[in-house]
C-alpha cells in the first residue's frame, strides 16, 4: 500500500492498497523461446484501489477522477467533515478510466474503485499471432526449400485472385443488364 501523511501542500495524503486481480498469463500463448513479452508476462484484469478515508462522511465530500494511466482523488473545497485529502496515483498498466466503478463504504470509511486494465498485446490474438510469427521466421530462410514454398504460395494466390477477378466481372455485366435504359416493366 502506499499514502499516509501530508504531501507539500499540507494535505493530507490518504492511506491505500492496490490489488491486481485476475491475472492473464500470457506465457501460455508465446512461443516457449520468445523473450520479447516476458517482461508483461503476467498482466492482471482489472485494479483494485481501496483508499481509507476516516474523516469523510459521504462520497459527495471527494472528488474522484480515474483517467487511462492514474486516480487522482480530492476533499471537495469547504466540505462539511473539513478533510483536506489529495492522492494522485499512477497506475502500473495502462486501464480504462472510462469503465471504472467507485463503491463507498460508510461504514468502514473506505472508497474501493474498480478499473479494467488494458489486455497487453498479443494476448487476445492468441495462436494467431504464433502463426504470423513462425511464418516469417520460415520467409527469412532464404534461398533453398523454404523460397520454392514460398514461391509456389506466391502463385496459387495469383491464380486465386484471378479467378475472383473474372468472377466479379460476370458479376458486373448481369448488374449493367438490369440497370439498362429499357422502361421499367408495366405494373401487373
Amino acid at each position: 500500500g502506499g499514502g499516509g501523511g501530508e504531501d507539500a501542500n499540507g494535505n493530507d495524503v490518504p492511506v491505500y492498497t492496490i490489488s491486481e486481480v485476475g491475472e492473464f498469463n500470457i506465457s501460455e500463448h508465446t512461443l516457449e523461446n520468445s523473450t520479447e513479452k516476458s517482461v508483461n508476462a503476467t498482466r492482471p484484469k482489472s485494479l483494485v484501489i481501496r483508499i481509507e478515508l476516516p474523516s469523510a462522511a459521504k462520497a459527495s465530500e471527494l472528488d474522484l477522477d480515474v483517467s487511462d494511466y492514474k486516480l487522482a482523488l480530492k476533499s471537495v473545497p469547504d466540505n462539511k467533515s473539513k478533510h483536506n485529502y489529495a492522492m494522485d496515483v499512477r497506475f502500473s498498466y495502462p486501464v480504462i478510466g472510462d469503465d471504472g466503478s467507485a463503491k463507498w463504504d460508510k461504514v468502514k470509511k473506505i472508497l474501493t474503485v474498480t478499473v479494467p486494465v488494458v489486455a497487453a498485446e498479443g494476448e487476445e490474438l492468441g495462436s494467431k499471432r504464433i502463426q504470423e510469427v513462425e511464418v516469417v521466421a520460415g520467409a527469412g530462410a532464404g534461398a533453398g526449400a523454404g523460397a520454392e514454398v514460398a514461391k509456389d504460395t506466391f502463385k496459387e494466390m495469383e491464380e486465386e485472385e484471378s479467378k475472383t477477378a473474372n468472377g466479379k466481372k460476370k458479376k458486373k455485366k448481369k448488374k449493367k443488364a438490369e440497370n439498362s435504359n429499357d422502361p421499367p416493366p408495366p405494373p401487373p
